[in-house]
């Protein structure tokens, strides 16, 4: 029993965020795998790979507008959808019709703002919503998510 490692699991079960303790080679294969249309301005979760190839080369800023409800439902697609977006150098996303957020939804933008920082990207928020700015003052994310304090 002495050099046995003990297994550790999450108590949560499958973890939404578990592509961001990937290499950045897997990483990297995973988005370039992706077909994407032409497009710069997008649903988030309209289309799970939403980016263009052109939009990392051409260094044009990429639009993401939120639905209006992101919870841990929906994180998994919307985790799909921001991985198309993972090589652009400069990212808005507009959250002005988020109408429901949780947690889950909340943890996976915090992650992906990070991850987006890491790599030397920028990444704003724009548009206003009294639900997703309610969320992050509740958790105590609002200098980090670009919430509004109501």
């Amino acid at each position: 029993m002495a050099g046995r490692k003990k297994k550790t699991t999450s108590v949560l079960g499958d973890d939404p965020l578990s592509w961001l303790g990937k290499d950045d080679t897997q990483a990297e294969q995973q988005i370039q795998n992706n077909t994407q249309p032409d497009t710069n301005t997008n649903q988030a979760s309209a289309d799970p790979n939403p980016v263009a190839a052109s939009d990392k080369a051409s260094g044009e800023p990429v639009n993401i507008s939120l639905d209006p409800v992101i919870t841990l439902t929906e994180v998994s697609q919307l985790r799909d959808s921001l991985l198309g977006h993972t090589g652009a150098s400069e990212i808005h996303i507009d959250v002005s019709k988020v109408e429901h957020i949780d947690t889950a939804g909340m943890q996976l933008l915090l992650a992906y703002s990070k991850a987006i920082q890491k790599q030397g990207g920028k990444l704003s928020w724009t548009g206003w919503s009294a639900a997703y700015s309610g969320t992050a003052e509740l958790l105590g994310l609002t200098s980090v998510t670009g919430a509004k304090e109501g």
